[in-house]
């Protein structure tokens, strides 16, 4: 005889009831994707190197074609890639003590024997590469004089300077709180200089007869030189335009922020 309280009961599969009995199984798929967004943080926290420069590539490439139709000026250019010679600067400062370190910790692990063997043949080969090294240098400069590819151009020498602005002494002050190289900063320290680029040549041909009292400008940066032609031939004119470009060469005097 059947059951009379059994006739009243739905009819309910294996799979219904596994999920009345555990909620959690009702939607696998929603539960991975839960977890896996609660654990992203947890893993860019462990992998937080990793995930800045990634973001800070995507950002250089994001920032470089957003700002390249706007044409920014020298001085924008050098304050947008101030950041990263600093980064450069401070990457430069940890080769020495890190090559140092490095050295003193492999030598404390052999034994003293050893360790005199192995200091004398660094020893040895640093003079030998030194040497080697000095002698190339000699032989190339007196031969073909590398970094001057043009030895018969016309030669200026200016008396006027053009003194630094009060951004590149700022600037300055954190050059030289990162220094690229420790030891060097004992002696020396980085402080902006302008220099003089090459005149340039402008040459002007085919002046017809209707525009032979033209008045022809020609500008570069904060020299403007206005000529007033009346030959009908052709023209060639030497504009003695001057092109101040910043340097940060290594002066002496010992570098006190750096140290």
């Amino acid at each position: 005889m059947a059951d009379p309280g059994a006739a009243g009961e739905p009819i309910v599969d294996d799979d219904q009831r596994t999920k009345q009995r555990n909620p959690k199984f009702t939607d696998r798929t929603g539960n991975a994707c839960v977890n896996c967004l609660s654990a992203t943080p947890k893993w860019c926290r462990q992998n937080l190197l990793l995930v800045l420069t990634i973001a800070g590539v995507i950002m250089g490439f994001i920032f470089g074609f957003s700002l390249r139709p706007a044409n920014p000026s020298a001085d924008a250019i050098m304050l947008i890639a101030f950041p990263g010679n600093v980064l450069m600067r401070m990457l430069k400062m940890m080769i020495v003590p890190l090559i140092v370190s490095c050295m003193i910790t492999g030598l404390a692990s052999l034994d003293a024997k050893n360790s005199g063997r192995m200091g004398l043949r660094a020893i040895v080969y640093y003079f030998l590469t030194t040497f080697v090294a000095i002698i190339l240098g000699i032989v190339l400069v007196l031969s073909i004089h590398p970094g001057q590819p043009d030895n018969s151009a016309r030669k200026r020498s200016l008396r006027e300077k053009h003194p630094p602005t009060s951004l590149d002494a700022f600037l300055d002050l954190f050059r030289n709180i990162f220094p690229d190289n420790i030891l060097q900063a004992c002696f020396q320290h980085t402080k902006t200089v302008y220099v003089v680029d090459d005149p340039e040549e402008f040459i002007l041909t085919n002046l017809d007869k209707s525009n032979s009292s033209d008045l022809i400008t020609t500008t570069q940066r904060s020299v403007t030189t206005t000529l007033n032609l009346t030959s009908n031939e052709s023209t060639t004119v030497v504009n003695e335009t001057i092109q101040w470009v910043r340097s940060y060469p290594m002066e002496d005097g010992m570098n006190v922020l750096g140290q």
